[in-house]
């Protein structure tokens, strides 16, 4: 499932609520990223990167297109790990993607997962990528910010403020909030506290706000909104904050971090 926003205006933030069923852990990759591991049966998945630069890459589920079925006999061909994987090498910026893009054939990676994948950067760029159908950038988005959820918004331009068109009562709300307001951290996890997801199935176990252009980021596990912890890239820290019984901190390592260690916060 999930939820993303990306702030064009006032500064470029990115808000997001994970929703999945899988377990994971919370890695500083290589010394330059702030990432989601997550435990698959078969491998460990990357579906969210910020850098200490200020970009970001992160993957949501999408509705499945036959036509974008990943076919390994195409010399050309790419999938969403290229994206994230570029982001965190710092080799692929967003302002290049769509020059990526035109020289590949865009596909899902070998598991067929349906998925789109969101690249922006502290700068304001942005780039909306969904295999099999193309891409949108900036100026596909003139209310001032991205939203997106797990519907094809490629094929529901141009977007706006006017939203009959849409049934997705996260995307909704979610819209109608960040018109109202979308100034600060704490609006934004009300957005995304608005918008989470209960249950068993695909509910919310991870919400971010990361500030691209200061290198903070604060964030909430378990759908629980009551307490935040807090990371910076400035001595790649790991805080306890807002709703958490006492103060504790730990440097962030690429092993990762252990959601059992936060719980004890």
């Amino acid at each position: 499932m999930c939820t993303g926003i990306f702030l064009l205006q006032p500064r470029p933030i990115l808000a997001l609520n994970f929703d999945y069923n899988f377990p994971y852990h919370i890695s500083l990759e290589g010394n330059e990223a702030f990432s989601i591991r997550v435990h698959f049966p078969d491998r460990l998945g990357r579906p969210l990167t910020v850098t200490r630069s200020g970009s970001s890459a992160n993957i949501q589920i999408a509705p499945y297109l036959p036509h974008a079925e990943h076919d390994p006999s195409v010399p050309n061909r790419a999938d969403a790990r290229d994206l994230v994987l570029g982001t965190l090498h710092g080799d692929l910026p967003v302002s290049s993607i769509p020059d990526f893009l035109s020289a590949r054939e865009m596909m899902y990676a070998p598991d067929n997962a349906g998925v789109h994948c969101l690249c922006a950067n502290k700068e304001g760029e942005v780039c909306l990528v969904t295999p099999g159908l193309g891409y949108m950038t900036r100026e596909d988005f003139p209310d001032g910010f991205v939203l997106f959820t797990n519907f094809h918004l490629l094929k529901h331009k141009p977007i706006n403020r006017e939203m009959k068109w849409i049934t997705c009562e996260r995307y909704r709300t979610a819209y109608e909030m960040l018109l109202a307001d979308r100034d600060g951290v704490d609006r934004l996890f009300d957005i995304l506290e608005a918008v989470k997801v209960t249950g068993k199935k695909l509910p919310t176990i991870f919400s971010m706000v990361a500030q691209l252009d200061t290198g903070e980021i604060d964030f909430a596990i378990d759908g629980d909104f009551s307490r935040r912890y807090h990371f910076s890239f400035a001595d790649n820290r790991v805080r306890s904050g807002r709703g958490c019984a006492s103060f504790h901190a730990v440097t962030l390592t690429e092993p990762g971090l252990e959601l059992s260690v936060l719980r004890s916060w």
